[in-house]
């Protein structure tokens, strides 16, 4: 109800309304009780296979990426990883076999730098505006 200029007092309300939005839809979705297994029985009937990464995967991986997107919150851009990769080749590899062979995603590729995107109508109001999240580029290499 109110109208301010103070950035910081900015930057919190739009966290706050992104922090809710999830939460807010999910209450809305009735509750279906069962197993996780009932609603994904014809994937389970198959199996998944990752074959090990290699340097030719990886070399495919970067260069399909757009050099032009932004920087995630490490500013890490793709144009200084393709310059380096040569030496960062293999612990990078390294990095991506293990995080299949454990199951696990290394929790500082999971942060994100949030930017709001202006949605439509009223530029005031932070519902009016939908989260975009900039993930780190070494984030996207391992999902890709």
């Amino acid at each position: 109800g109110s109208t301010t200029t103070d950035k910081n007092l900015i930057a919190d309300k739009f966290n706050d309304y992104f922090v809710n939005v999830g939460p807010t839809l999910a209450k809305s979705i009735p509750y279906k009780s069962g197993k996780p297994d009932d609603y994904i029985s014809i994937i389970s009937k198959s199996s998944l296979f990752l074959s090990p990464v290699d340097e030719t995967e990886l070399n495919n991986v970067l260069n399909s990426f757009n050099v032009n997107k932004a920087c995630g919150y490490d500013d890490i851009s793709l144009k200084v990883v393709r310059a380096i990769f040569c030496h960062i080749r293999q612990p990078v590899i390294d990095l991506c076999n293990l995080s299949f062979t454990t199951g696990i995603f290394p929790d500082r590729l999971k942060i994100a730098k949030v930017i709001p995107i202006y949605k439509s109508d009223n530029k005031k109001l932070v519902s009016n505006y939908r989260p975009m999240s900039l993930l780190p580029l070494f984030s996207k290499i391992l999902e890709n």
